[in-house]
């Protein structure tokens, strides 16, 4: 069985890193308190700060922890993702289910969990309209009372889809969240109550349900698109702050000291080691400020960084584990040029594809199917692993190095395989900039392809051309001499 690392690198955490999870303490008391407050909550934050993180590593294994205490779950956690909209694959199978399909599966089927639907016999009396409400309700009439709490996380992908599917899912938001029969299902609903399939009391509840969405600082006002149905959507958010300095030596040095089954023994960070590991994170130049300056500087550390400089530090450590070290400190020596260790990271994981054909799969994969390249708009897609190994003939064993390397990030369906995504919007710029590199190579080799060949079609032409002179040439020496002996004749 694989060893857990000690740090995650720049894939979000999962609720199975919880223990790895530290910095966070204030953050987690104020989103565990919307929880138990709200019904519906936005968490926002630059992108990098770690709000997937937060949620899944931070908020919900306490709240998980306090429900078993009394030995009642209370809570039902489910993360939904709508991904960007690919508009080459509308009418297409490979699209997937819509956000509002998503929506409903994420109700129906819980996670790590298999069980029948529907539960009840609400659809004896009532059509299936495919709402996510009629799934909520369903859950609640066979007796499952827990709160479910849709976490909607990368909700600004639900923005890149067409409008109308923005539509369904505010207003499939609005009816779970209602105190109120959604007005399309009243006829359907008194109908069934009628019939003594449910009590009227046990129809008038609504299902308990709270919802909170999670999205890019930089994108909170396309929210504005939900007011008119979800007029309280502002009302309790959340801003998620950068690591101050003190966190984030947190985040860095508890880790390394942790014991269990990890990858690498417990190792130390020699305090000129981690001041220059903070120093870099909180962008200051150690050599060239005073203590005073650095003072002065805002200290704001993104959790994205710092986990992509921890996770190389925990190489590091080991390859001299490998060459029989023992009681490892990291110096600056051993960490190195942390510069270089965001610059290359990409270069990085694609040097550890031996095989050059392969490489350029896996290339054109991440930089031109992974990515919709539009400048400052360009955004991350998804797609299928099926697809991915049958159309783009990237290799299962690729596909298994990519997410370990943390540059994709997989997420498993209910219904089989998996969807992958490069991992962070972070990673974007400097795989595009690896992009265009690639295709200003191909570009130049085109050019002197076409030179070599217009050069060789130039040397034809002046072969031709001179073979034709010389046959012209020939041809009047014959003419000439034939010209001279007639006169002789």
């Amino acid at each position: 069985m694989k060893k857990q690392n000690r740090y995650p690198g720049i894939r979000p955490f999962t609720q199975d890193d919880d223990r790895l999870f530290f910095g966070r303490s204030e953050s987690i008391k104020r989103i565990n308190r919307m929880f138990k407050l709200e019904r519906l909550m936005v968490l926002f934050g630059k992108s990098g700060l770690g709000k997937t993180s937060l949620v899944q590593a931070g908020a919900i294994p306490i709240l998980h922890r306090e429900d078993m205490k009394d030995g009642v779950e209370d809570f039902r956690f489910e993360t939904v993702r709508f991904g960007a909209f690919d508009p080459e694959k509308e009418g297409q199978e490979s699209l997937g289910l819509r956000p509002v399909e998503k929506l409903r599966k994420a109700i129906e089927m819980e996670k790590g969990k298999e069980y029948p639907f529907p539960t009840s016999s609400l659809f004896d009396f009532v059509k299936d309209d495919g709402s996510p409400w009629l799934a909520a309700k369903d859950k609640q009439l066979s007796g499952d009372h827990r709160t479910i709490v849709l976490i909607i996380d990368q909700s600004e992908e639900l923005f890149t889809w067409p409008r109308e599917d923005v539509d369904a899912v505010k207003y499939a938001l609005r009816d779970l969240l209602n105190q109120n029969l959604p007005d399309h299902l009243e006829d359907d609903l008194r109908n069934a109550a009628s019939k003594g399939s449910v009590t009227y009391g046990q129809l008038m509840s609504p299902p308990e349900l709270k919802a909170m969405l999670v999205i890019r600082s930089d994108r909170l006002d396309e929210l504005e698109q939900m007011t008119d149905v979800l007029p309280n959507i502002y009302s309790k958010r959340f801003e998620l702050p950068p690591l101050d300095r003190n966190s984030a030596r947190e985040a860095v040095e508890e880790p390394a000291y942790l014991d269990g089954e990890f990858s690498t023994p417990k190792f130390a960070y020699s305090e000129e080691g981690l001041r220059m590991i903070l120093d870099f994170l909180c962008n200051k130049d150690q050599e060239s400020d005073s203590s005073a300056a650095r003072k002065n500087k805002k200290e704001q550390v993104e959790g994205f960084q710092l986990q992509m400089i921890c996770q190389h530090v925990e190489k590091v450590v080991q390859r001299r584990v490998a060459n029989g070290e023992t009681d490892i400190v990291m110096d600056t020596d051993d960490i190195g040029d942390l510069q270089e260790v965001t610059k290359t990271y990409y270069q990085d994981v694609l040097a550890g594809i031996e095989d050059p054909n392969e490489r350029e799969k896996v290339q054109i994969l991440v930089e031109e199917k992974l990515i919709y390249d539009a400048g400052t708009a360009s955004r991350r897609l998804s797609e299928f692993d099926g697809v991915i190994m049958d159309a783009y003939a990237v290799s299962g064993d690729s596909l298994g190095y990519l997410h370990d390397s943390r540059l994709l990030r997989r997420m498993s369906l209910s219904e089989g395989g998996y969807m992958y995504e490069i991992s962070h919007d972070s990673l974007m710029a400097p795989i595009l900039e690896v992009k265009k590199v690639r295709l200003e190579e191909l570009e130049r080799i085109r050019k002197k392809e076409q030179e070599d060949r217009e050069k060789e079609e130039q040397e034809i032409r002046d072969r031709v051309e001179r073979e034709q002179r010389e046959k012209k040439e020939a041809e009047a020496r014959r003419k000439r001499r034939a010209g001279v002996l007639t006169v002789i004749a």
